[in-house]
């Protein structure tokens, strides 16, 4: 046996046959080691004709393991991808647009529905501004669930009605102060033009004058909306309408 000056481990109760020599680091133990089944690793090799000593090499079953194990993560992790997590905000407005439909169907009174709604907001941990925010557009949303691509302004505008009527106290419960009422025109603006929900932009002022006629927005926080948040363009014509109403109506006030 020769021995060169080289790194190498000898177990206890190793031995080396003759004329073995030890030429690059080795890890030798005296006995086969097994698998899980039994079977000596053929990575172990005998070290000469008569001697005791095993050789050990890693296990390519080990590594082939591994790669079967990161295979597996990487396809968990596809598989998360794909299934996207809905966020709570979408969760909560497509829960107040199914809350809106049943109201509509089953007669459920304007009480009810601020029940719901404020027991979803709870449940999904949204902020007041986010519900005033989502509660004006879901009631927008729902007649266009239920018309034609090819329904005109007017048509939407005679679905619409009676959930504004049925909404008109849910409406004043959620948009009291001057804040919560420009939370709501913002909210309108959004998702008439930037949504392009462009069937609203005819009718528009028609949805204004609603709201201030049954007292759900000011006269001045919708004058300060439309002077200070709206571009021109078709949708702010239209509430240009209602403005100029305003200013005739004080006008014949004064005048009298």
């Amino acid at each position: 046996m020769a021995m060169q000056n080289i790194d190498y481990v000898l177990g206890k109760g190793v031995y080396l046959g003759p004329n073995v020599t030890l030429d690059q680091p080795v890890l030798l133990t005296a006995a086969a080691m097994k698998d899980d089944w039994g079977e000596p690793f053929s990575a172990y090799e005998s070290k000469g004709e008569s001697g005791r000593a095993f050789n050990f090499v890693q296990p390519t079953e080990e590594s082939s393991d591994d790669e079967e194990d990161g295979d597996d993560t990487s396809a968990e992790e596809d598989d998360s991808e794909d299934d996207a997590v809905i966020p709570d905000t979408e969760l909560f407005y497509n829960e107040v647009l199914d809350t809106l439909q049943r109201a509509e169907k089953e007669n459920i009174s304007a009480d009810n529905i601020i029940l719901d709604i404020n027991s979803l907001k709870h449940a999904y941990n949204i902020q007041i501004n986010e519900v005033n925010h989502m509660v004006i557009q879901a009631v927008l949303q729902r007649p266009l669930q239920d018309i034609s691509d090819t329904a005109t302004s007017s048509q939407l505008l005679t679905n619409l009605k009676p959930l504004l009527k049925l909404c008109i106290h849910v409406f004043k419960n959620y948009y009291r102060s001057d804040k919560s009422q420009h939370e709501c025109l913002l909210a309108i603006k959004e998702f008439v033009c930037d949504q392009s929900h462009d069937l609203y932009t005819p009718i528009i002022g028609q949805v204004l004058m609603f709201f201030y006629q049954n007292d759900i927005l000011d006269e001045d926080v919708i004058v300060k909306w439309y002077e200070t948040s709206l571009q021109p363009g078709k949708f702010k014509t239209q509430v240009s309408k209602l403005v100029e109403w305003f200013n005739e109506a004080e006008s014949d006030s004064e005048s009298d």
